[in-house]
């Protein structure tokens, strides 16, 4: 029979051993959280170019990547090297694509978001609430020393990721998008970097457009604040919050239609509500990569589409909940 002064020893210590774990874990997650950070600066203020490969399912690409982020302006082209040579040229305004099998270059003047911006636009005070973030050892990619950081995802509401960061400078080697049963649903890995010489200007300028190109101008979106929808999901997946209302211009065979975003400090969830006047919307889900979408009549006039990065639970939550405001 244990005397009651040495109980009393053996539950002090597992108290003490308990809190030193917590402690651990507590600096292990600052430790991530601190490398996230070095990442997002490095991802926007470094100069590199490098090749890289996209996995989306079954399907594969590979880009080339030049970016500059030393000089007055960020900017940074892609080239595809994997069927026709698509361009993009990206910088604080506006993004540039040049479809040569199109004949067409588009001209998309929303806020652009960055190739290796993972995570560009996280709540770093968030991420605790929704994933568990840690460091997870040392590995190698691309021929350099990696640390890898794993996100875990608290439910089944979103996904995980795993990031291999380049010790030397912070920039993403390689990310998986990880699904409920921690598979990869999407793979960027870079095959060689280079981030020793500055970016010259010519290769940040496009070659592939031709002045006989037809080219496509997006509308910009009215970003409302405060306002209200016409729609709106009675319920969203836990830790998801409204962080944008906007009204997009109509196109072609649509009239306008309102886009709500919903975010958890990581993944985000974007609802188009649109009034349909011709075609076939898209009614159940559809997955490519990691971008879930599911869409479905609201009425006899009005249609909603809910995607994201993030399973097909969380767009059809979203989805199949909507009512009409008041």
């Amino acid at each position: 029979m244990i005397e009651p002064r040495r109980r009393r020893g053996l539950a002090a210590a597992a108290v003490a051993i308990a809190a030193l774990h917590a402690a651990a874990a507590a600096a292990g997650n600052d430790l991530a959280l601190a490398w996230l950070a070095r990442m997002r600066a490095a991802v926007h203020n470094l100069d590199y170019e490098g090749t890289f490969v996209v996995q989306q399912g079954q399907k594969l690409a590979s880009m080339r990547i030049w970016h500059s982020g030393t000089g007055e302006v960020e900017r940074e082209r892609l080239i595809s090297l994997d069927g026709p040579a698509r361009e993009i040229l990206r910088d604080h305004e506006r993004v540039t694509c040049v479809l040569p099998d199109r004949a067409s270059i588009v001209i998309d003047q929303r806020r652009p978001n960055q190739t290796l911006g993972v995570l560009g636009s996280a709540d770093f005070q968030r991420l605790h609430e929704n994933y568990v973030v840690q460091l997870a050892g040392d590995e190698r990619v691309a021929g350099r020393d990696a640390q890898r950081i794993d996100i875990e995802a608290r439910d089944e509401f979103r996904y995980g990721y795993s990031l291999w960061l380049d010790r030397d400078t912070a920039l993403p080697l390689r990310v998986e998008m990880l699904s409920e049963s921690k598979q990869p649903v999407e793979r960027i890995q870079f095959t060689n970097l280079n981030t020793d010489s500055p970016i010259a200007p010519a290769e940040l300028t496009l070659s592939s457009a031709n002045a006989a190109f037809r080219q496509v101008q997006t509308p910009v979106p009215d970003l409302i604040q405060n306002g209200r929808a016409s729609w709106s999901p009675s319920q969203v997946p836990p830790g998801f919050r409204q962080t944008t209302m906007a009204r997009l211009a109509g196109h072609e065979d649509r009239r306008g239609a309102e886009q709500l975003v919903y975010s958890d400090g990581l993944a985000s969830i974007s609802v188009y509500i649109e009034s349909v006047r011709s075609g076939e919307p898209l009614s159940g889900g559809s997955r490519l990569g990691a971008v879930s979408t599911f869409g479905a009549p609201l009425d006899d006039e009005h249609h909603v589409t809910a995607m994201g990065e993030v399973p097909m639970l969380s767009v059809r939550t979203v989805a199949t909940s909507m009512v009409r405001g008041e």
